[in-house]
């Protein structure tokens, strides 16, 4: 998490993958098939250098894209917090002879699929019914039940914080459900400690998790049909009056921004929410939509 200045530039995108260059701090870079998220990827983490000095740099479309990537679609790059957009144009995959076709992902039963951040394919939300979705919102209620017995006050983030405020409920093109929490160490390692410390009380509760970063890790939460939906638990700090909240916000923030918590209404049940969590439905440019933005 840095403030160096940033830059940022998309120099092709084709059926093989995308190219660019890129100055400064890491990114997240959200892509788009006929306006729908499908990956996200970082600027420099998940590119490779094409050049001696590693400003011009290339990624592939990952592997479990490419048996869907056959037809046309329109491809935007957008940048996951500014929103700004790097490349919008159309793309034909595949044999010239399907570009009549569009690009389409979805899985054996039809339904749309997105990546999520395991780099695994699931339903979206808006392909999947309310009964569907009762294990997972009772998920999202044990675990936050076990985070405050472990002394965190946690909350709904990113887009399902995005979603509860705007919707009442999950975004539609989402596929993942998240919680936050801002630590009330001011230290990385010590922020780092009480989230393996959290994780374990989870597994202890009964469920199982996958660890991908220090300071974030995932709860696998099983729906009626057996779908395994993943809910990410990202822990965060203030220090010198900025909030750092994995995976990658770094903003000028007050504690009084998140505490004392408010509440939320997602999917008709109540879940507690950072204290200016209705900010963000208005200017995209206030703190709060920096940790309700879409994940």
């Amino acid at each position: 998490m840095t403030s160096a200045p940033r830059y940022a530039r998309v120099t092709a995108v084709d059926p093989h993958g995308v190219r660019l260059l890129t100055l400064g701090a890491d990114a997240v870079v959200d892509a788009l098939f006929d306006d729908r998220r499908i990956w996200s990827f970082w600027l420099r983490r998940d590119t490779r250098s094409t050049g001696r000095t590693g400003i011009a740099r290339a990624v592939e479309w990952p592997a479990v894209m490419r048996p869907h990537l056959r037809g046309t679609s329109r491809v935007v790059l957008r940048e996951h917090v500014s929103g700004r957009v790097l490349h919008d144009g159309e793309l034909t995959f595949g044999d010239p002879a399907a570009a009549g076709e569009r690009v389409r992902f979805v899985n054996k039963r039809g339904l749309d699929i997105a990546l999520d951040k395991s780099g695994r394919f699931s339903p979206v939300f808006g392909e999947r019914s309310a009964a569907d979705l009762e294990p997972l919102l009772d998920t999202m209620e044990e675990v936050l039940g076990v985070l405050a017995g472990a002394g965190v006050e946690a909350f709904p983030a990113y887009g399902t914080l995005l979603g509860a405020v705007r919707e009442g409920r999950f975004l539609g093109h989402d596929s993942d459900a998240d919680l936050g929490y801002v630590s009330r160490s001011t230290t990385p390692v010590d922020v780092v400690r009480e989230s393996f410390r959290l994780q374990r009380a989870v597994v202890d509760a009964g469920f199982s998790t996958y660890r991908y970063s220090g300071a974030a890790f995932r709860v696998a939460a099983i729906e009626g049909d057996g779908s395994v939906r993943g809910l990410d638990v990202f822990g965060g700090f203030l220090d010198a009056g900025r909030l750092y909240l994995m995976g990658e916000i770094g903003t000028e923030f007050e504690e009084s921004w998140i505490r004392p918590l408010g509440t939320c209404e997602l999917a008709g049940r109540t879940f507690p929410a950072p204290a200016r969590s209705e900010e963000h439905t208005s200017e995209l440019q206030s703190p709060m939509y920096l940790v309700c933005r879409l994940l």
